[in-house]
């Protein structure tokens, strides 16, 4: 097991139009791959979309949750890793017009299991 950090970002279109999670994805996939580019880091993200309660909140409102696991073997740096989801979400957030976000860290102890097309019996 490895010592590494888990992020944790809310992002709430609370009073507005709420775009499909297809549509975060493939924005979320074009930020990822424009700061890979740039800076090497390797971040992957999972998102899901979740019901939102809230004191100003509608029986409808959703949110999304994207969750990133920092990879301490592909992506040794931690503050290198932070700075380059932090550029990925002002990208992300910018594009969906500044919605509500809020971003939790917490460490956690992880570990990866890398594919292996070989299976051993």
């Amino acid at each position: 097991m490895s010592l590494t950090e888990k992020y944790e970002i809310l992002i709430a279109f609370l009073g507005r139009e709420i775009p499909e999670k297809e549509y975060i994805a493939k924005v979320w996939n074009q930020a990822i791959l424009e700061e890979y580019q740039k800076s090497t880091v390797y971040i992957n993200v999972a998102i899901d979309e979740r019901l939102l309660a809230c004191v100003d909140c509608t029986e409808s409102e959703r949110g999304f949750i994207i969750t990133s696991v920092r990879n301490p073997i592909q992506s040794q740096d931690p503050e290198l890793y932070y700075n380059s989801l932090g550029s990925i979400l002002f990208k992300v957030r910018n594009i969906l017009g500044d919605p509500y976000t809020l971003i939790t860290v917490e460490q956690v102890n992880s570990s990866f299991f890398p594919y292996n097309l070989k299976t051993s019996r």
